[in-house]
């Protein structure tokens, strides 16, 4: 018996109906069964995938652990990714030293990451007058803690700060700053 996509027809009864079709969705559950290793789904392994020259594609696109264009990251042994794949994901990676209220365009989008014990008055602007956000961090001196603020700057808009505190306390400074510049 193939495989038959809708072996259910509850609208048009017929003699035996519940035997006929019932042997249909037996004979369906074999079939897609064989596409699985063992024939078992519980191995959650299909057969056609293990040996296809396509079995790491998605979209079209393959998989890889080594950098190039037009394939899929992925996470070697140890999770990580190989440093190369940065260059596909960002124009660049730079130290950046912004002074408090000091306003920032962005012409490509990007990331701005600060590592800070006190910064007040994160803000960006789609257009340099109207401001959004109002972000910051502060920690207590005592308590050697710092945080890690990070944005995102669409294309072409602004940025700026208040203040961010500098000063070094027990080793920890908080006027670390980096900027990822998006490869689109």
């Amino acid at each position: 018996m193939p495989y038959n996509r809708r072996p259910l027809n509850p609208l048009t009864p017929f003699v035996n109906q519940v035997v006929v079709e019932s042997n249909a969705v037996n004979e369906n559950f074999n079939i897609l069964a064989q596409a699985f290793v063992d024939d078992n789904p519980e191995t959650h392994k299909v057969k056609n995938a293990l040996n296809s020259d396509n079995a790491d594609t998605v979209d079209g696109f393959h998989a890889s652990l080594i950098p190039a264009p037009n394939v899929i990251p992925v996470a070697d042994e140890y999770g990580k990714l190989d440093i190369g794949w940065i260059g596909y994901m960002f124009n660049s990676v730079m130290v950046i030293n912004p002074s408090p209220n000091t306003i920032y365009q962005e012409t490509q989008p990007c990331l701005i990451m600060v590592v800070s014990q006190d910064l007040y008055g994160l803000e960006i602007s789609p257009n340099g007058t109207t401001w959004y956000g109002r972000f910051g961090q502060e920690h207590y001196y005592s308590t050697l803690e710092g945080g890690t603020i990070t944005f995102y700057v669409p294309k072409n808009w602004y940025w700026r700060f208040s203040a961010i505190d500098d000063s070094t306390n027990s080793g920890f400074s908080s006027n670390y700053w980096l900027k990822f510049v998006f490869n689109f």
